[in-house]
C-alpha cells in the first residue's frame, strides 16, 4: 500500500509527478532548440498515456464497477457524465468555461451519433427532437448528477436494445424523457476514449495532437 504522502503525490494510478519530467524540459525550451521537435513528441506521447490511465483509473473504471451493482446505476452515470465536457476540451484544444452546455452536447454527439441506431431507439429525429435530447440529457443528467447529486426529470434507467429509448410525446412529437440502458453508456463512453487514445498516439494526427497541447496548456494555467 502506498504511503499518505504518495497519494498526494501521483497524478494518475500509475505515474507519480516525476511522470511530468518529459512535459516539463518541454515546456522550458525554445522553439529553435535543435532538439525541440523530439522532446515535444515525447513529452505529448507521455502525456497522452498519463491521460489515458487519469480517465480510465478515475474514471471509467469505478463507473464500470459500480454498474456490477444493483442499486448503483445513478452513481455510475454521475461519473459517466463527467466525461463529455472534458473530452472536447482536449479535441478542441479550447476553455469551456462558460460553454459547459455547448461543449458537453457537443460530446455526447462525438460518442452518441444519432445516425447510430444501435444506440438510439429513433434514428430518425428532427433537429428539434436531437435538440429535446441533448437538453434533457444535459439538464436531466450532467446537471442532476452535478447539483443534485441524482438525475433529475426526463431520465430513467432502464436496461434494454439501446443505449438512448426515447419517449416521445404522441401530440407535440417532443422528446420527453430518455431511458438509459447504464451499462451501454459506460462501454460506449470507453470504447469511444480508447479510440481517441489510439489516434492521439498516432504522430501523423497533428491536429489532434495540437489541440491536445493546448488543453494541457489551459489546464496547466488554471493551477
Amino acid at each position: 500500500m502506498g504511503s499518505f504522502v504518495d497519494c498526494f503525490s501521483r497524478i494518475s494510478p500509475e505515474h507519480s509527478q516525476n511522470a511530468l519530467g518529459l512535459w516539463r524540459e518541454y515546456r522550458k525550451m525554445q522553439p529553435d532548440n535543435p532538439n525541440y521537435t523530439q522532446k515535444k513528441k515525447l513529452a505529448i506521447d507521455s502525456m497522452v498515456d498519463i491521460h489515458k490511465h487519469q480517465i480510465e483509473g478515475w474514471l471509467i473504471k469505478w463507473a464500470q464497477h459500480l454498474n456490477k451493482e444493483k442499486h448503483a446505476g445513478f452513481a455510475a452515470l454521475n461519473l459517466a457524465f463527467a466525461y463529455f465536457e472534458g473530452h472536447m476540451i482536449f479535441y478542441k484544444g479550447e476553455d469551456s468555461t462558460n460553454n459547459s452546455k455547448k461543449f458537453f452536447k457537443e460530446g455526447i454527439e462525438a460518442v452518441f451519433p444519432f445516425n447510430d441506431n444501435t444506440i438510439w431507439s429513433n434514428t430518425s429525429l428532427s433537429k428539434d427532437q436531437q435538440d429535446d435530447a441533448l437538453e434533457i440529457l444535459y439538464k436531466g443528467g450532467r446537471c442532476g448528477a452535478f447539483h443534485s447529486c441524482i438525475a433529475r426529470k426526463g431520465i430513467v434507467l432502464w436496461d434494454n436494445l439501446f443505449v438512448f429509448y426515447l419517449h416521445i410525446d404522441e401530440n407535440t412529437s417532443h422528446v420527453i424523457a430518455i431511458s438509459i440502458d447504464r451499462h451501454k453508456f459506460v462501454s460506449n463512453i470507453s470504447k469511444h476514449f480508447l479510440n481517441y487514445i489510439k489516434l492521439l498516439q498516432n504522430p501523423k494526427e497533428t491536429i489532434l495532437r495540437e489541440n491536445f497541447e493546448k488543453a494541457l496548456i489551459i489546464f496547466e494555467n488554471k493551477n
